[in-house]
């Protein structure tokens, strides 16, 4: 009986965890929010692969929510090289970037980094130096 009860708040807890995924036939923001992950992912990687050298050691970070999208941050370092030079951020949508410009964005240029700007990615250069070489490359 006790096995009986438990399996059946399983299958329910499941059920009630597909309902959230599509209500309706339309995708819920959790949905919504898993395929937007995979484009930002994507977006951060491209930006990544163009600036070659300058981002040869990079770390993905976890997508973090924000501006009501999402948001990818990659730290760049020179191949071979250890020291941070550039961040790089994809964004689920233009809203969302221009949202972390607004209040992030600022901040980076305040501190003395290069914000470059792309359709829904945006490059920190932490190394101003580097700054030139970074928007030949993008």
């Amino acid at each position: 009986m006790r096995r009986t009860a438990m399996a059946l708040a399983l299958l329910m807890a499941v059920g009630a965890v597909g309902l959230q995924q599509v209500v309706g036939g339309q995708p819920t923001a959790v949905a919504q929010e898993e395929g937007a992950g995979a484009e930002v992912d994507e977006r951060a990687r491209r930006v990544q692969e163009r600036l070659g050298r300058l981002c040869g050691n990079y770390d993905f970070f976890f997508k973090h929510e924000f501006g009501k999208g999402l948001m990818r941050p990659v730290r760049c370092s020179r191949t071979g090289r250890a020291k941070t030079i550039l961040v790089i951020y994809g964004f689920s949508g233009r809203r969302t970037k221009q949202n972390w410009l607004t209040e992030w964005g600022a901040i980076a240029e305040q501190r003395g980094a290069v914000v470059v700007r792309g359709k829904q990615w945006a490059v920190e250069v932490v190394v101003r130096r580097w700054a030139d070489e970074v928007r030949e490359r993008l």
